[in-house]
């Protein structure tokens, strides 16, 4: 039938008739077919072994599997054998056309290697012990058919052993597998003896070379060792470090040092041990070819330096001479400082970026951006008034980002956590900002909607525009206006002349990336200076209870460095103040090799 019918039967006899009626209903929609159960067993399978899928379906008409060409039961089961990862998937058609999928994954891991790392785990309690003791040799097999270990023979699997050896001696533990290569697993027991005795010597030998014992800083030099009877050998600085843990009697290995150092080779023997030492002298990779007009023309140089000169007068005469020189010497500091002191014309310098001390023994400088010129030394006694050096800045400007905060109603401490926000921000994405940067951006990105996103463009377009520096990019004005120029970031005119700061010269030191300071240096190197060391003294300062912002970087990489070192840079760095050098960038140059010394 095609529709509901109901059929009839008549049945008629000699009494009469009589009808039986049945209906059929016949439906428009066929039964929609469906996937009852598909499964991999196992689901996991080492390479080479099989699995079993299985399923079972309804109201199905076709059914077929990934993998086999022809279709399958509706309900049925199939070995396979797979060499990769692979997920199968039965396709199940019903009688209505409709398709219904199931899908089941299947692992395919790699054999694993019969060796001693994965199957053989054989140690001793002591490695090295005297003449008389005793040790214990512990093992676990896994996967073997058989194991034994020389001098006990076939043992099982797991156990443990003990031996009193009388001389150096290796065990080996031999394991076999079916289908593999035996593997055989060592471990050597070294004996010493427990006194004094005949016999040749067993004390260890040891030679220790240097390539070079006078370098300058960035060159590496090449250790190589020679050792003999030796069971370990260490190689370590002066400073406690490391250098190389080996057995190998020769060998050698490069280093680069940073300063003087002393390196000592230990050879040991058990109780035994032999050291060789070695040292190279690090010179200072940098010399300046500027002329010092300046006086005191020789300052800094000690007598031991003075070239020779022909000067030959005999033992005597040349001890009058150095005597008489010595005399002169303290003649003329009495003169110039000690006598002008009590006389009260010596003119004593006030703090302002200039570092001075207080009681507490603490250096305190006020941040440098906000100084004037003729605040580095100011005369307050009367007779005498001090000549600021000629190399000091002139521009009476404020420097760096505070100009961009000038008239607005934002206080120093506002303004100094939104550049330290923004500096946080960029060491986040190894990146260094100088202070003018930040202020040519401030004043770019000013009513900026979302400063940040801005922020995070430039940096990744200066990551595509310019080199790294010890894997940080370093943005100074020139570089953040040429950036914000090419993204049409609008710009302010009153700010384009912004004069040239240095707000991570800090951070550059402390990470001891040389390169990445001098690009911070800018067209101003002494304000660079100041703001540098202001920096460093904000760390000292914050340290005794201050509060003035730094950024995360930097209190993160001077967290292990002394207030005595942080003392020291800032010594360095306030050093190429004084005026004794004409030309500003090597004095700012050296500032920084000296203060970057300090914490190599």
């Amino acid at each position: 039938p095609t529709t509901n019918t109901t059929y009839i039967l008549t049945v008629t006899g000699t009494n009469g008739t009589v009808d039986c009626s049945v209906p059929v209903t016949v439906t428009t929609t066929p039964l929609a077919p469906s996937c009852d159960s598909f499964t991999a067993s196992p689901s996991t399978v080492v390479l080479g072994q099989s699995t079993v899928l299985r399923w079972e379906t309804t109201n199905a008409q076709t059914v077929t599997l990934t993998g086999v060409q022809d279709a399958v039961p509706a309900d049925g089961s199939f070995t396979f054998t797979p060499t990769v990862n692979t997920t199968y998937v039965l396709s199940v058609v019903g009688v209505n056309g409709s398709t219904v999928k199931c899908e089941v994954p299947v692992t395919v891991t790699s054999p694993q290697v019969f060796t001693c790392p994965n199957n053989v785990d054989f140690s001793t309690t002591d490695s090295s012990i005297r003449r008389g003791e005793s040790i214990t040799l512990n093992w676990n097999v896994t996967g073997a058919d058989s194991v034994s270990i020389t001098g006990i023979g076939s043992v099982s699997s797991t156990g443990s052993h003990s031996f009193s050896p009388n001389s150096d001696t290796t065990y080996t533990l031999t394991a076999t597998k079916a289908g593999y290569d035996t593997i055989d697993c060592p471990v050597r027991v070294n004996v010493s003896s427990g006194g004094g005795g005949g016999g040749g010597s067993s004390s260890p030998r040891c030679d220790l070379d240097i390539s070079d014992t006078r370098i300058t800083r960035g060159e590496t030099i090449t250790l190589s060792w020679d050792t003999s009877r030796a069971r370990d050998i260490t190689i370590t600085d002066n400073r406690g470090n490391v250098i190389i843990e080996t057995e190998e009697d020769d060998g050698e290995i490069e280093v680069t040092p940073t300063r003087d150092t002393k390196y000592t080779l230990v050879a040991e023997r058990g109780s035994r041990d032999r050291e060789c030492e070695v040292e190279v002298e690090v010179e200072e990779g940098q010399v300046l070819g500027v002329v010092r007009d300046q006086q005191p023309l020789v300052a800094g140089i000690a007598l031991s330096q003075v070239p020779y000169t022909g000067f030959e007068a005999g033992p005597v005469l040349t001890f009058m001479f150095y005597v008489l020189l010595m005399a002169w010497a303290l003649y003329i500091a009495y003169f110039l400082l000690i006598r002008k002191k009590i006389d009260g014309s010596f003119a004593t310098a006030t703090i302002g970026t200039i570092p001075g001390t207080t009681p507490d023994g603490v250096l305190h400088m006020k941040k440098a951006e906000s100084v004037r010129p003729d605040a580095f030394v100011a005369a307050t006694a009367a007779p005498v008034a001090a000549e600021a050096p000629t190399n000091l800045p002139t521009d009476e400007k404020k420097v760096g980002y505070e100009s961009y905060f000038a008239g607005a109603s934002v206080t120093e401490n506002q303004a100094d956590q939104i550049v330290t926000d923004l500096e946080n921000r960029a060491h986040s994405q190894r990146t260094l900002l100088s202070s003018d940067a930040i202020a040519f951006f401030m004043a770019a990105t000013e009513g900026s909607v979302d400063r940040n996103q801005t922020l995070d463009e430039v940096i990744a377009q200066a990551k595509a525009s310019y080199p790294l520096e010890d894997g940080w990019v370093v943005l100074n004005q020139t570089r953040m206006g040429s950036l914000c120029e090419t993204m049409n970031v609008r710009t302010i005119a009153a700010h384009e002349s912004l004069p040239t700061g240095s707000g991570s010269l800090a951070e550059a030191i402390v990470t001891g990336n040389i390169v990445a300071a001098y690009e911070m240096i800018g067209n101003r190197p002494m304000f660079a200076l100041a703001e540098a060391a202001a920096d460093l003294d904000s760390v000292v300062r914050n340290r005794k209870g201050d509060n003035s912002p730094i950024s995360e970087m930097l209190l993160t990489e001077t967290k292990n460095v002394s207030d005595e070192q942080l003392q020291k840079m800032i010594t360095a760095l306030t050093g190429a103040i004084d005026g004794t050098y004409t030309d500003e960038a090597s004095a700012v140059k050296m500032a920084i090799m000296k203060a970057v010394k300090e914490i190599a």
